[in-house]
């Protein structure tokens, strides 16, 4: 059931419905007793609204990965022995799978 899923009772769903078709001034739903159908107007409507709702999506999930692909300057610091020994394949790794993050890299002894 709608109301269900939206987290809302079926009154609240009912009234905001009724309030949509007053702004639109069109009805969307043939009511007959305790049933409710879509008219053609409500057909047409849920479309539009279903490929809106879809562009919606993959312009989200866009954002998304434009944001989980980090970027700046990392300035590192540490004795030369750890960079050799311990660090150079997680830095090379690192490098790889964030490219566009710049190092900078100080190595002391």
């Amino acid at each position: 059931m709608a109301s269900e899923s939206l987290g809302l009772s079926i009154a609240t769903v009912s009234r905001r419905l009724v309030a949509l078709e007053q702004e639109l001034k069109v009805n969307l739903f043939n009511r007959t007793g305790r049933s409710l159908t879509l008219t053609n107007d409500g057909r047409l409507y849920r479309s539009r609204l279903h490929d809106l709702l879809e562009q919606l999506d993959e312009e989200i999930e866009l954002l998304r990965y434009a944001n989980s692909n980090p970027r700046g300057h990392l300035r590192l610091s540490m004795p030369s022995f750890i960079y050799e020994h311990v660090l150079f394949d997680v830095i090379n790794q690192f490098q790889e799978t964030y490219p566009k993050i710049k190092l900078s890299d100080e190595y002391h002894l």
